[in-house]
């Protein structure tokens, strides 16, 4: 730890003197010693997510005066930091993640892999399907973090009970999980951090709405459900390993869970789903309604102060660095020239676009989507200024793509050693996911831009 701590340490530092002795004490240097130093802890991912956002705010505090007026004001310079951090999009992960721990308290997971296990009636196939469409499903409204965590437990009994009958079958289903809760955080804007950066990147220029976001990203996660379960199903033997047995029940409600909470928490949980779906029709603002659903789980008993402590703060933390560290690249001019450089190679917006989907997705896979996002989806915005909102949607897309090993994303890293699931077992159906799925956004990628133009 100590070895890894110094090497990090001198990779900080000689980029500091790189920078430095080439460029000079000025803005731009200032701008890039700072964010290189949060980018190189981020992709390292040598410590805690929420670090490197604190590391943003002290260095651009501490060298203010070397940045321009809109990045840090010489009057008061902290008060422009937290104004763009502190985007609206992190009310809503807030509310997210609010509604992921009122059906984790009261048993909703459970009740839901019994409803899973009956449906499947002992088919080991219907069961994986039905599993994934739960997890995907928990992924769109909670966080695909979030939804693993409900998830594991929940399908724990199947789980064992594979790995004693067929265990290639039980690592599968693992794997199909975590993808699934992959590719279910896709459809809405709460799901994943490159949704909320995409949303908050054009939010001057463009509204995105839940109904826009899910018209858009839902046909492209039910192809990638689809892909995965005919991979899932081709090498880990599904259905063909003997007759499937019986279906396995859930454990019990534990006595702390009662049924009128139960029914309560499920009951708020598909209000606030309804309220958000149906935005443009009823005009309500996503944060009245989400933040509405938690105050009523609060107020009501479903949560308590304790629960507080539950919930992922440092995913906001790590949303919030990834929003002023996008900020800062912008103004130093980095995105500027990266985004001239794919330009000036003439080559069809398709083809452009494609190449930062494929970065998004490659960069996603070895190291924070977060931090992949906040570079890559300002240059999109360059390559395709006409459509700023299907630019930052093609790229959280490819965020999402970035799948095929154990450190790509939490709900891989939840999985990772559990029944020996490894980065061969991932790799082997997370490569060809990624590589699909982001020839078919390339591919689509006009596409795309016609149809935010038209709405």
């Amino acid at each position: 730890m100590q070895q890894k701590a110094t090497i990090l340490c001198l990779v900080c530092l000689s980029w500091l003197g790189f920078i430095f002795w080439t460029l000079g004490i000025n803005q731009q240097s200032c701008a890039l010693a700072v964010a290189g130093i949060a980018l190189v802890l981020w992709l390292s991912e040598s410590v805690a997510a929420f670090v490197p956002t604190f590391v943003l705010i002290a260095g651009i505090l501490g060298l203010h005066n070397f940045f321009p007026a809109s990045v840090a004001p010489s009057t008061d310079p902290a008060r422009e930091i937290f104004r763009k951090m502190a985007d609206p999009v992190l009310g809503l992960f807030f509310c997210g993640m609010c509604l992921g721990l009122v059906l984790r308290k009261h048993g909703v997971d459970h009740f839901v892999a019994q409803g899973v296990n009956r449906l499947s009636g002992g088919s080991s196939i219907k069961n994986l399907r039905i599993s994934m469409l739960a997890t995907a499903g928990f992924a769109m409204w909670t966080t695909n973090t979030t939804a693993m965590a409900i998830c594991l437990p929940a399908f724990g009994k199947t789980i064992q009970r594979l790995e004693h009958e067929h265990p290639k079958q039980a690592k599968g289903l693992l794997i199909a999980l975590a993808l699934a809760a992959n590719f279910g955080g896709m459809i809405t804007p709460i799901g994943t951090a490159p949704n909320a950066i995409a949303i908050a990147a054009v939010a001057n220029t463009a509204q995105i709405s839940f109904a826009l976001w899910m018209a858009v990203m839902l046909p492209l996660a039910a192809l990638m459900l689809v892909a995965t379960e005919i991979l899932i199903r081709g090498f880990f033997k599904f259905g063909q390993q003997g007759k499937d047995t019986g279906p396995i029940i859930a454990e019990s409600h534990s006595k702390s869970t009662k049924v009128t909470l139960h029914v309560g928490s499920s009951i708020l949980f598909a209000v606030a789903v309804l309220l958000w779906l149906t935005e443009p029709v009823h005009g309500i603002h996503p944060l009245a309604v989400g933040f509405g659903a938690a105050g009523v789980a609060f107020g009501t008993g479903m949560l308590g102060r304790e629960d507080l402590a539950k919930i992922d703060w440092d995913v906001l933390l790590l949303i919030a660095g990834g929003l002023l560290l996008g900020s800062l690249l912008e103004q130093a001019g980095v995105l500027e020239r990266f985004s001239l450089a794919i330009q000036s190679q003439h080559l069809s917006l398709q083809l452009q676009l494609g190449i930062i989907v494929l970065l998004a997705a490659v960069g996603s896979a070895v190291s924070s989507n977060t931090a992949t996002a906040v570079l890559l989806i300002p240059v999109a915005l360059k390559i395709a200024p006409e459509s700023p909102a299907a630019a930052a949607i093609a790229v959280a897309a490819g965020c999402s793509l970035g799948v095929p090993f154990t450190i790509s994303t939490p709900a891989n890293a939840l999985i990772a050693g559990r029944h020996g699931v490894g980065n061969k077992d991932l790799a082997k159906v997370g490569l060809p996911l990624m590589i699909g799925g982001c020839v078919f956004v390339a591919v689509t990628a006009e596409w795309f831009i016609r149809l935010v133009l038209k709405n």
